[in-house]
């Protein structure tokens, strides 16, 4: 199948039936859709980020370290009211979602070890959840209409998470991403902060209509809405 103007091959041992893929490039734009189960021998992707120290989210269906020149961090519970997003210093897992915070414009996205690539059917993103507030990985790209039913909060800038809503068909989830939701909660917009390894603690907080308006709505890569 083709992507980003070129083909990706896979190849079927005859003898052992097992697939393989020399040189994957994942393109970042597109739903996952794999029809077979593989190994990638190398995986590429690029994304770019501007470089304004916000986090962007991701998920992805092959584990990797965290890219050069951005920081990689998952949800955490600080106690029985506060979350935060901690630092991870191993490895990003598959189908785990992450927030970003890029230092570089371009973030290299790049396994070159072995790693085996799921079909669709077998590719299932996952969730953390911490003191009602869950963040939820997608490989699909999700529309509108789904998006604000669900009442998904989405990242805006100023790490601001803002529900969809409110007539702008535009904002939507792209694949490989992520978005929060609350339990049996609905706010205005809130904002939750990072922690390091040692301290730094940022509970989620209500922002008012007026800090939630539509004059401050971007769509997810960044580009501001009228």
């Amino acid at each position: 199948w083709c992507s980003d103007g070129g083909t990706n091959v896979v190849l079927t041992d005859p003898n052992t039936q097992e697939r393989s893929c020399q040189d994957f490039y994942f393109d970042s734009g597109e739903d996952y859709n794999v029809p077979w189960g593989f190994t990638a021998e190398k995986i590429r992707t690029t994304r770019e980020l501007p470089m304004d120290e916000s986090a962007y989210t991701i998920c992805l269906p092959y584990s990797l370290p965290a890219p050069q020149g951005a920081k990689a961090y998952s949800l955490e519970k600080k106690d029985d009211n506060e979350v935060s997003f901690k630092q991870i210093t191993g490895d990003m897992e598959a189908f785990k979602p992450y927030l970003i915070v890029s230092h570089e414009s371009d973030v290299q996205l790049n396994c070159e070890g072995e790693q085996r690539l799921p079909s669709t059917e077998e590719a299932v993103a996952q969730f953390d959840t911490a003191n009602g507030v869950t963040i939820h990985g997608t490989f699909r790209r999700i529309d509108y209409n789904e998006a604000a039913i669900g009442n998904y909060y989405v990242l805006q800038e100023d790490n601001v998470w803002k529900p969809v809503g409110g007539g702008h068909s535009n904002v939507t989830v792209p694949p490989y991403r992520a978005y929060l939701t609350l339990d049996g909660t609905q706010t205005a917009s809130f904002y939750i902060g990072f922690s390091d390894d040692t301290d730094g603690i940022s509970s989620p907080e209500s922002m008012s209509p007026a800090d939630s308006s539509s004059d401050g709505w971007l769509t997810l890569d960044g580009r501001h809405l009228n």
